[in-house]
C-alpha cells in the first residue's frame, strides 16, 4: 500500500514518518532499493515540501549509487536524471525546490548523456534557467573528474582560472581527489600525511571525493592504512577530523570483502582505544552489514513481503488503511 499511496497522504509530518518507515525496511534489507527508488520517483514531481523532496531524492540516490548493484537498479539511473532535470527546468516549482532538482542533478550524473549536458553548462554562466555560481560549477567539475569524463582536466584547469580565490584553490585540491586513478590516489594519502603546510580543511574537504563510493574497488587498497592510522589521527587532528576521516574511509567501502577487512582489523587489536573501536563500529553502518549478508536471497523471494511498517502506523492512523 506505502509503495503507491505514501506520497499522497496531506500530512507532512506524516508522509516524512511514512517515507522514513520505507527506507528503514530497505536498510534493514526487507524491502528492495529497486522498489524504494521506483515509488519514491513516482512521487517526487508532486512533492511540494522541500524537506519531504530532498530526503527521498538523496535516498533514491543512495538506493541507486550505494545500493545499486543489480542491473534492474542501474537501469534507474536514466530515468532519475531525467526526473531531476525536469525538476529543473520546471518554472512552476518555487526556486528551492528547483535548485535542489538542479543541484541533485549534477551529483547524480553518470550516464554519458547527463555528463555531456553539464561540461556543456561550464560554457555559460547559467543553466537550466538559474544562474550558474562557482559551488555548482565546481560541483560540475567534481563530476567530470569522479567519472573520467575526456574534458575533466581541461575543465578542471578552466576554472581554476576563473577561480583564483583562496576557495577556489580548495575547490581545485578537492576535485582532484576524485581523479579515477591509483597514482592519484595515492599522491592525495601521501600528502595528507606528508605536507605539513597542508590545510587540514583542505584534508577534510577531500576525503569525499577521494572515497567516492563509485571509486571503492580503486580505495579500498586504502581501507587498512587509513584505519592504522587512527592513533596518530586521535593524537595530531582536531576532535571533529576522526568522525570525518573515518566516515569517508568506511562510508566509500560496502562490500562483503571490505566490511571483513574491518572486523579482522579491530579483532585483531583488542588494546585499541574504547573510543576508535565505538568510531570505527559506528561507521560500520547497519544497512551495508545487511545488504553484505541478505541482499540477493531475501529479493529472490517474493514472499518475503515487508508488512511491519503498515502495523506501526496504521494502528495509530486506522482512517489510512485501504484494503
Amino acid at each position: 500500500w506505502l509503495e503507491q499511496h505514501a506520497g499522497t497522504v496531506k500530512d507532512d509530518l506524516l508522509r516524512a514518518m511514512l517515507w522514513g518507515a520505507m527506507w528503514d525496511l530497505v536498510r534493514e534489507a526487507r524491502l528492495s532499493p529497486m522498489r524504494y527508488a521506483a515509488a519514491a520517483m513516482r512521487a517526487l514531481p508532486a512533492e511540494r515540501d522541500e524537506q519531504i523532496a530532498s530526503s527521498l531524492i538523496g535516498r533514491v540516490a543512495t538506493a541507486i549509487s550505494r545500493y545499486g548493484g543489480d542491473p534492474a537498479t542501474h537501469a534507474q539511473l536514466p530515468q532519475f536524471e531525467q526526473l531531476l532535470l525536469r525538476g529543473a527546468t520546471d518554472t512552476t516549482l518555487n526556486y528551492g525546490l528547483r535548485k535542489l532538482h538542479f543541484d541533485a542533478f549534477i551529483g547524480a550524473a553518470r550516464t554519458t548523456a547527463a555528463l555531456a549536458r553539464i561540461d556543456t553548462w561550464l560554457d555559460a554562466d547559467s543553466a537550466a534557467g538559474l544562474p550558474l555560481r562557482a559551488p555548482s560549477r565546481w560541483a560540475i567539475v567534481n563530476r567530470l573528474v569522479a567519472n573520467g569524463v575526456g574534458t575533466a582536466s581541461s575543465r578542471l584547469a578552466a576554472e581554476a582560472l576563473r577561480d583564483s580565490t583562496s576557495e577556489g584553490r580548495r575547490l581545485r585540491f578537492v576535485a582532484g581527489a576524485a581523479a579515477p586513478d591509483a597514482a592519484t590516489k595515492r599522491d592525495y594519502f601521501t600528502r595528507w600525511f606528508a605536507d605539513s603546510t597542508l590545510n587540514e580543511e583542505w584534508v577534510t574537504s577531500s576525503l569525499g571525493t577521494f572515497h567516492n563510493t563509485q571509486q571503492s574497488a580503486l580505495t579500498q587498497q586504502f581501507l587498512i592504512p587509513s584505519l592504522d592510522t587512527l592513533p596518530w589521527i586521535q593524537r595530531n587532528r582536531r576532535i571533529f577530523f576522526l568522525g570525518s576521516w573515518l566516515g569517508a574511509t568506511i562510508g566509500g567501502q560496502s562490500s562483503p570483502e571490505s566490511l571483513r577487512q574491518i572486523d579482522d582489523w579491530l579483532s585483531a587489536r583488542p588494546s585499541l582505544a574504547p573510543d576508535l573501536r565505538r568510531n570505527a563500529r559506528r561507521e560500520q553502518k547497519p544497512p551495508d552489514r545487511a545488504y553484505a549478508a541478505a541482499r540477493s536471497e531475501r529479493y529472490a523471494d517474493p514472499r518475503r513481503r515487508p508488512h511491519s511498517c503498515g502495523r506501526r502506523f496504521f494502528g495509530a492512523y486506522p482512517a489510512l488503511h485501504k484494503p
